[in-house]
């Protein structure tokens, strides 16, 4: 494979919509909330997931160390324009 994955995680962010797409992966990969779930095959399933969005922000940190918070500021400012919280649970 030619690029590394923080080279594709960095000209991914070079751009709001991409940066967006950042922030909707790490929403749906639970970094935001409580991995605690029903049972303990709930919760084992929702840390894994979480493990993703923390390896997704190492790389983003890698990346442009200032772009994480970029995301977050974007990300939320979305939120509060639209309502979306960057998953799609109803």
């Amino acid at each position: 494979m030619g690029q590394s994955f923080v080279e594709l995680v960095r000209n991914v962010s070079k751009s709001r919509q991409g940066r967006l797409f950042l922030w909707m992966i790490l929403a749906e990969c639970g970094v935001y909330t409580l991995s605690y779930g029903a049972g303990k095959d709930s919760t084992e399933f929702n840390e894994g997931r979480r493990s993703i969005g923390l390896f997704l922000i190492d790389a983003i940190g890698q990346a442009d160390p200032t772009c994480y918070p970029r995301i977050l500021t974007e990300g939320l400012n979305e939120r509060d324009s639209t309502g979306y919280d960057g998953t799609d649970a109803e």
